[in-house]
């Protein structure tokens, strides 16, 4: 028997700080505003069969990776009308391997009635790969026939193909996620304890 051991470990400190800058006449113009420091490290300790190449043939080597990631975010509530509100965010993501990158959004709240409500959202989003999805050393296992769903199926994957000899394996190639979303909602609630939401 063999045993190969991931380890990934995360630390973080967060701080986050609210109050009200003025107020209007539909409410108070309301500011948030956080910070937050990260130190994230990956590490394997492989059995000594796999660091020799004696699993399926595959010659590995221990991998540890880490980084450090700071953040800003800030996020203004504001009244602009009654039952209407908009919020103004931002956040700011420094990596110490992917660099910097800032995340805008903006949302939209409107209630015309108690029983209604509709909301909209527009934003950025940046995602860096995992230290896992970057730096996992390469496994390998053989795959096992299913004769049940071999003989239900017919298809190549349940029958011949499960005997393949699988691979995975982290990519340092792997670039950083960029992203836009676009969100609207309706939400209707004509009495308590019953609402629909699309």
């Amino acid at each position: 028997s063999y045993t190969d051991r991931y380890a990934g470990r995360g630390r973080f400190v967060q701080a986050k700080a609210t109050t009200e800058l003025t107020p209007l006449a539909h409410g108070p113009l309301a500011l948030a505003i956080g910070a937050e420091r990260r130190r994230e490290s990956f590490a394997t300790a492989l059995d000594p069969l796999s660091l020799a190449g004696e699993i399926n043939g595959v010659t590995q080597a221990d991998v540890s990776a880490q980084r450090g990631v700071g953040a800003l975010f800030a996020e203004l509530n504001w009244p602009v009308a009654a039952r209407v509100e908009v919020q103004l965010a931002a956040r700011h993501d420094r990596y110490s391997d992917f660099g910097s990158s800032t995340s805008p959004k903006v949302a939209l709240r409107w209630q015309p009635t108690s029983a209604l409500l509709v909301r909209a959202s527009s934003g950025r989003g940046f995602l860096p790969p995992t230290l896992p999805q970057q730096n996992r050393p390469r496994t390998a296992s053989e795959g096992v026939v299913d004769p049940v769903r071999c003989q239900a199926t017919g298809e190549f994957a349940d029958c011949l193909g499960g005997r393949g000899i699988y691979s995975q394996q982290g990519n340092p190639d792997l670039g950083a996620e960029r992203s836009r979303q676009h969100n609207v909602g309706i939400v209707f609630a004509p009495t308590t304890g019953w609402s629909a939401s699309l």
